[in-house]
């Protein structure tokens, strides 16, 4: 069972992992429409009871994806008044095939967008590479019309900012008695640094500026948002990543 498949809040989760999972899940569904429509189709009830099951799960991931579902059959049963309407399995294949194709596409591309993003060195990631992104999220800000657009400017920025935790992640920054974030827990990190370098009542407002702006690139990526707040997001996030470098450079 894939993970995301128990997780009841995909808030968190890249929308590049939501497609692959709702793919997959579309691939399935096709495979079991064309499946029923033959007439040596074995296990009705329990290739229906999976279609139900898999439509469930792929109805939540699409809503949160904000895009339609492209197969309009509840159940095999809806299907199954249908293809015989349809004189070759040829025929059948193709018309199921054809309901999906725009959806199928557009989950390939969010599916592969992730490495236009981050691509992973073997070095590691560097201040320069975060600039590199720094300026691609300006671009991308500019050039953002659709939903779509507007929240892959939000996951750009989320992105960043995970970037720039890894860079000042630092087992030294965890408190004694709390435990060690992992790799990925770059809210984390990034919480653990501010605390030690931006400490004081002084910097509270700074501290939850950069906690708001973590939690604003999580809206923009999975929300229903305007322009507005996405170029909200996008700024915030270059003003955080220079705090983060000009606390790093002043650092004992």
């Amino acid at each position: 069972m894939s993970e995301l498949e128990t997780v009841d809040d995909l808030s968190d989760t890249p929308r590049s992992e939501i497609a692959a999972e709702a793919l997959a899940l579309l691939n399935a569904q096709v495979g079991l429409l064309v499946h029923a429509s033959t007439d040596g189709s074995k296990q009705p009830t329990e290739n229906d009871r999976q279609y139900k099951q898999n439509r469930r799960k792929f109805l939540r991931l699409m809503a949160t994806l904000k895009m339609k579902d492209p197969i309009p059959y509840e159940n095999l049963g809806v299907w199954n008044g249908l293809w015989k309407s349809m004189p070759t399995l040829a025929t059948r294949r193709r018309h199921v095939n054809d309901l999906v194709a725009t959806s199928r596409t557009a989950l390939e591309s969010i599916k592969s967008s992730v490495s236009l993003v981050v691509p992973e060195t073997e070095a590691g990631v560097t201040w320069r590479d975060v600039d590199t992104r720094v300026a691609e999220l300006g671009r991308a800000l500019e050039r953002a019309e659709s939903t779509d657009d507007l929240q892959d400017v939000g996951r750009r920025s989320r992105e960043i900012l995970i970037d720039a935790a890894k860079i000042l992640a630092n087992p030294d920054l965890v408190p004694a008695g709390e435990d060690e974030p992992k790799a990925g827990d770059a809210k984390n990190w990034l919480k653990f640094f501010i605390n030690r370098y931006a400490a004081g009542s002084s910097q509270q407002p700074m501290r939850t500026f950069i906690r708001s702006t973590w939690d604003l690139a999580q809206r923009v990526t999975h929300g229903n948002i305007d322009r507005t707040e996405t170029y909200a997001a996008a700024q915030a996030t270059v003003l955080i990543v220079r705090v983060l470098q000009d606390l790093e450079a002043r650092e004992p």
